[in-house]
């Protein structure tokens, strides 16, 4: 079911029960398969399903569709109430559904007729490279500041100039094969802009900022030998002062970052996040529990069909007399506002009582939705 569209969008019918929302998020995945965008479609899929099975409370159906660049998902229920965007405060316990969907889809709406109505959104995903072939690979770059990325582009931009002008020159056996070089370089970030410019697919916070985004965009798999070599060079230059183009510490840092995220993900390693800047500004500093601290874990995806069992552990250590509470989500691969909501639960109920609550070790899936809810600040990690 890779790749809908041209005959139609695929349909799936589904009852009204938690698991469903499990159901109808892993269909829309499968439906698109594995490309730049499914981890936003797999969120927002999710929270149309959970509003399906817990508001509606009617059997729905989820369908999904590609157009050109858009994927479309729509979600039809029962119901003829049209879905409400709330706007509580941060902390808030529930209500993000609905927000995370209309500040993260780059459009949605919905339809009510006589006998229910359909709530839709659309991602625009990345273009595919014309020369990644069979052998492209999936880059994943998370949490991407885009004014250092404007810089580093900037900079490259520069670099890449000189260098075509040295080529001809005399010392050409030295430059020339680093300007065939730039020029694959230079295929590889008209790819990663245009994934910048079209890809909202991670925008921080639910006002729609886009200042970091998680950029997901296909490439050729030897593309990781030219950011490999160019990391090098780049270094070189900035060591023999060969270029007029200086790059300061910050855009030189992140070129590193980006540079050595290209080589390995084209290895086969799993992404990291940029470290730094602006993606880490609003992030705290992990914080140490108090040593009475009750202790729990949980793993896996983390969804409406499994929110009720992070709530009852949670209610569980309350109800036993727990004050500070720390769940591990090391192990955590998917978490939606369901999820999020039981945490703020135990967060306002361990304020309450004067201990605290801790998210310990987060995965990348758990800060990335803490993140897009603006949460990021508020709950404590370790």
């Amino acid at each position: 079911m890779s790749d809908p569209g041209g005959d139609g969008p695929l349909t799936l019918a589904l009852p009204p029960t938690l698991d469903s929302t499990t159901e109808a998020r892993r269909f829309a995945c499968q439906a698109i398969g594995d490309q730049p965008g499914a981890d936003l479609v797999a969120l927002l899929t999710s929270e149309l399903a959970a509003n399906a099975v817990l508001h509606a409370r009617t059997p729905f159906a989820v369908s999904v569709e590609r157009v050109d660049r858009r994927i479309r998902v729509a979600v039809s229920d029962g119901s003829v109430q049209p879905p409400v965007v709330k706007h509580h405060s941060l902390d808030a316990v529930t209500g993000r559904g609905m927000r995370i969907i209309a500040s993260h889809a780059d459009d949605w709406g919905f339809d009510v007729g006589p006998d229910g109505k359909s709530v839709w959104f659309e991602v625009v995903v990345a273009p595919r490279p014309h020369d990644a072939g069979p052998e492209a690979v999936r880059l994943r770059l998370l949490c991407l500041p885009v004014d250092l990325y404007a810089a580093s582009s900037a900079h490259a931009q520069a670099v890449l100039r000189e260098v075509a002008l040295m080529a001809p020159g005399p010392a050409r056996d030295r430059w020339a094969p680093l300007l065939a070089e730039t020029e694959r370089f230079r295929d590889l970030m008209v790819a990663l802009t245009d994934a910048v410019d079209v890809t909202t697919a991670a925008r921080v916070g639910l006002s729609g900022d886009d200042s970091v985004l998680d950029v997901d965009v296909e490439i050729p798999r030897d593309a990781g030998e030219v950011a490999a070599h160019l990391a090098e060079e780049f270094e070189t230059l900035d060591r023999d002062e060969v270029t007029t183009s200086v790059r300061s510490e910050q855009v030189r840092d992140f070129q590193r970052w980006m540079l050595s995220e290209i080589a390995s993900q084209c290895g086969g390693e799993a992404p990291r996040p940029w470290p730094g800047g602006a993606a880490e500004s609003a992030w705290p500093a992990p914080v140490e529990p108090p040593a009475s601290a009750v202790h729990l874990s949980i793993d896996g995806d983390v969804d409406a069909a499994r929110a009720g069992e992070l709530r009852s552990m949670l209610h569980d250590a309350h109800n036993d007399g727990a004050r500070s509470i720390v769940l591990d989500m090391s192990g955590v691969t998917f978490l939606d506002s369901s999820g999020v909501s039981m945490l703020m639960a135990a967060h306002a109920r361990c304020l309450d009582a004067g201990g605290t609550f801790t998210v310990a070790q987060p995965s990348i899936a758990v800060r990335r939705i803490l993140r897009i809810v603006g949460l990021e600040a508020i709950l404590r990690t370790s």
